[in-house]
């Protein structure tokens, strides 16, 4: 039986299950051959003692044969979804993922993880993003990944622990224009100066062992970062990371380097870097106003800055930044001594009829400013000036409290819709 309705159920299946036309079969397709043998010769079907011919199997008289057909058809497109084969059923679907996010999936055990990757991976080979952090990620689950995945141009492999020299190897002719090792703190040079890492626009290696060495390697083969992160790479230094800077300064827009080694170059480097937007340069070192005052003037897009804990910074200092920094959204400038409630005094400015308003040239975007253990901010006179910005600035104070903008009560207790109107 199943020989013989078997050239008739493309047309059953199109019917029921897959409107539109019907995708021919390649002609060395076996299945098609018999399929259309038995297009082209009559056949007796014996159903409940009943012969039918092909000039009857579309009779809609035949419930019998209706209903063998459809049971062969489910049949079909159940062998069709797991196979995923197209000569059995030409609409079945094919997966075709091309970003993949599993950072927070957890598996009972890491044999079930590593093999529903490669299940996953087998019949997604155009992945192009791949992100995890899989403990019991391997290198030869590394391997498999590269071998499978030819486009794949993202890579965040965060908290891996699993991953051991030279993990990155296998991925050395793929062109990755993003690289995330966060957390893998073994890195080290020997992981980053055999790979070819021209096209990468996204690194971050931060809290790896890498060195200037690496760093250097980078920068010589004209890389175009737009995001580096750095941060708690304490083994780099003035010399690298001035190096990798100036290498990409056209073209970066974040710049995280917290805790790092940073000197009078990179400084100098970052003065270049006119289309920054993002930048943390939060350590333990003290700039000078020569150094200071070229990279306040010189980043006109800066929306984030973290500068907390460097030494030698005052309000003169900062007023400069200010003036200049008219699209800044958030200020972190925790542990400063010198500064005082001062600085924020020119975030108002008067009408000639009284009003107070937000100033239009110093700080207009500043929407959060932190001020942790700054010991000379005045919270009474702070919390006035947040008062007259009207909800357009937030303020963390000393103690990590934020001082928010408090709303005025309504007079004569009505709704508030009311008293819009």
């Amino acid at each position: 039986q199943n020989e013989a309705v078997f050239g008739q159920l493309r047309q059953i299946v199109t019917e029921e299950n897959h409107p539109g036309p019907v995708v021919p079969v390649e002609a060395d397709d076996p299945i098609a051959e018999e399929a259309a043998v038995a297009d082209e010769v009559a056949v007796a079907v014996e159903a409940d003692d009943v012969y039918i011919t092909d000039e009857e199997v579309y009779d809609e008289n035949s419930p019998e044969l209706v209903s063998l057909l459809k049971s062969e058809a489910q049949l079909l497109l159940q062998h069709a979804k797991y196979s995923h084969c197209p000569s059995c059923c030409p609409y079945a679907y094919t997966p075709h993922v091309e970003h993949l996010d599993i950072v927070d999936i957890r598996y009972p055990t890491e044999e079930l993880a590593l093999q529903t990757l490669k299940g996953f991976l087998a019949v997604n080979q155009g992945l192009e993003s791949l992100s995890m952090s899989w403990d019991c990620l391997d290198n030869p689950a590394m391997e498999f990944v590269a071998s499978l995945c030819p486009d794949l141009k993202r890579l965040s492999v965060q908290q891996c622990s699993g991953l051991a020299t030279p993990f990155l190897q296998p991925f050395n002719n793929h062109k990755l224009t993003s690289l995330d090792t966060l957390g893998i703190s073994w890195l080290h040079d020997i992981d980053i100066v055999t790979l070819s890492l021209s096209s990468l626009t996204h690194l971050n290696l931060a809290e790896s062992n890498i060195t200037d060495t690496s760093l250097g390697h980078l920068a010589s083969t004209g890389v175009k970062l737009q995001y580096l992160n750095l941060s708690w790479c304490e083994e780099v230094g003035d010399v690298g990371l001035s190096a990798i800077v100036a290498a990409s300064a056209p073209y970066l827009q974040s710049v995280l380097i917290r805790q790092c080694s940073l000197g009078p170059a990179t400084l100098k480097s970052l003065s270049s870097c006119h289309n920054l937007r993002q930048l943390d340069i939060s350590t333990n070192i003290e700039i000078s106003e020569e150094l200071w005052t070229p990279l306040a003037v010189s980043l006109p897009l800066l929306r984030e800055l973290d500068v907390g804990w460097v030494f030698g910074m005052n309000d003169t200092k900062f007023s400069l930044l200010l003036q200049h920094c008219h699209e800044l959204r958030k200020l972190v400038i925790d542990g400063h001594k010198l500064i005082t409630t001062h600085l924020f005094r020119r975030l108002l400015t008067f009408l000639p009829d009284g009003t107070i308003v937000r100033s239009a040239q110093y700080a207009p975007r500043l929407q959060f400013v932190s001020l942790q253990y700054c010991n000379d901010i005045d919270d009474d006179e702070l919390g006035e000036i947040v008062q007259a910005c009207k909800g357009s600035l937030t303020v963390k104070n000393y103690y990590g409290d934020d001082i928010e903008y408090s709303p005025p009560p309504r007079s004569g207790g009505l709704p508030r819709n009311v008293m819009d109107e």
